[in-house]
């Protein structure tokens, strides 16, 4: 079994290598290569120390040096390397209470969640393999390193990180780690909904979003909604994911469909302020019907923008096939706004608010009023959004003319 190793990641094997020490690429980065998939990160095990580690390299940071991680900065890139270690008691139901030291890279193995993750490479000494990963990649299978129930009881994540590589990697949990997570899910009330967040994503986001009905059926999704509502359905959500652009905000529109107030959930995620009021936006128009009108698509132009809306046009085509046609309609008439070069914000205006304050328009409420009346006639008919007649309207506007008798007649300004 070969695995063609990055200069960089070969380079620092050898250097822990020569300074008599074994290491090896471990983990995801094993698990990837072995199924032909380019590993975003190389993580790096060895039996060195991590004072040791730090003597052989000149550019290291102390990313996790209590738990024996090194940070190797090489060739302006960062690569993980780890002291083989056996973990401590857990007592959180999350991390080790402490670590120990050992050249044992067997040991180090057995301490991982899943046998898939838990084989070691080098160019000499090739797999390392103790718990069968390889047959498991082959019958794409997860499966827990030795008893699950104690996997899971030391590490509450664990769980969801099943489904999770269930979902990326398209495999099927074995029966003995299945059947231990509905008895353990409570657990996962010790875990931060941060990391809970992150998990969900990838599930969402993953190539098999059908793994994401297995939430519900091994009780985790009680856990994870812990005090939040939820009224959707996650066997519904699933065809709709794998249509979807794999964006956070779009995906979780989808998820978040029929909930009244989507803002909360992803707040209870804790989910940055943008991403949270885009989901928001989405779930939102998702619920209104967007007629093919000129007028009514700048109208919308202007509330949410040009990427959003191109979006929402997706989202609205997967929610309901049958009117796609008339979706990609809306969207031709929003490329031929854009490209037309009409207005629909106010920066598009040919008059600003200083040119507005030179006419007399009073700085204050009035002025966002009148502003607003012009763009709302500019958007019904692009010919207004001229200066001169602009300037003209706002002073009628200032007299208490009403915008409605001055639409569609320019000349009679």
């Amino acid at each position: 079994m070969l695995i063609s190793l990055p200069k960089d990641v070969q380079s620092i094997l050898n250097s822990l290598s020569l300074a008599g020490h074994s290491a090896y690429i471990v983990g995801g980065c094993v698990r990837d290569s072995l199924m032909k998939i380019t590993p975003q990160d190389w993580d790096i095990a060895t039996s060195a120390k991590p004072h040791e580690i730090k003597a052989i390299f000149p550019h290291t940071v102390d990313t996790g040096i209590a738990h024996g991680t090194v940070t190797v900065v090489f060739n302006r890139n960062n690569y993980e390397v780890t002291t083989f270690r056996i973990d401590g008691v857990y007592l959180d139901g999350r991390h080790p209470k402490d670590v120990t030291f050992t050249t044992d890279l067997e040991a180090d193995l057995s301490r991982r969640d899943f046998t898939i993750n838990a084989t070691a490479y080098n160019s000499d000494t090739r797999l390392v393999d103790p718990f069968d990963g390889l047959k498991d990649i082959h019958k794409q299978n997860i499966r827990c390193v030795g008893h699950a129930p104690s996997r899971f009881t030391e590490d509450a994540l664990r769980m969801m990180r099943a489904i999770r590589f269930s979902a990326q990697l398209s495999f099927t949990i074995d029966v003995d780690t299945y059947q231990a997570i509905a008895p353990l899910s409570e657990r996962l009330g010790l875990v931060s909904i941060e990391r809970i967040r992150e998990e969900l994503t990838k599930i969402l986001s993953s190539s098999n979003p059908g793994a994401l009905p297995l939430l519900e059926k091994t009780n985790l999704w009680p856990q994870i909604l812990r005090d939040a509502p939820f009224y959707g359905d996650l066997s519904q959500t699933v065809s709709w994911l794998k249509e979807c652009p794999k964006e956070p905000a779009m995906l979780y529109a989808l998820l978040l469909f029929n909930e009244k107030n989507a803002a909360d959930f992803m707040g209870h995620l804790k989910f940055d302020n943008l991403t949270i009021k885009e989901t928001a936006l989405y779930v939102q128009w998702l619920h209104k019907h967007i007629a093919n009108q000129r007028y009514e698509v700048k109208t919308i132009l202007n509330v949410m923008g040009v990427d959003h809306l191109k979006k929402l046009l997706i989202l609205k085509g997967i929610l309901e096939p049958h009117k796609r046609e008339h979706w990609e309609a809306v969207r031709v008439t929003c490329e031929d706004i854009i490209c037309s070069g009409e207005c629909f914000t106010l920066r598009d205006l040919a008059v600003d608010g200083r040119e507005l304050i030179a006419i007399g328009i009073p700085p204050n409420k009035t002025i966002g009023r009148v502003l607003a009346a012009l763009l709302d006639l500019v958007m019904s008919d692009p010919s207004f959004n001229q200066k001169e007649v602009l300037l003209d309207t706002a002073c009628k506007l200032r007299d208490g003319c009403k915008v409605n008798s001055m639409r569609n007649s320019p000349d009679g300004l």
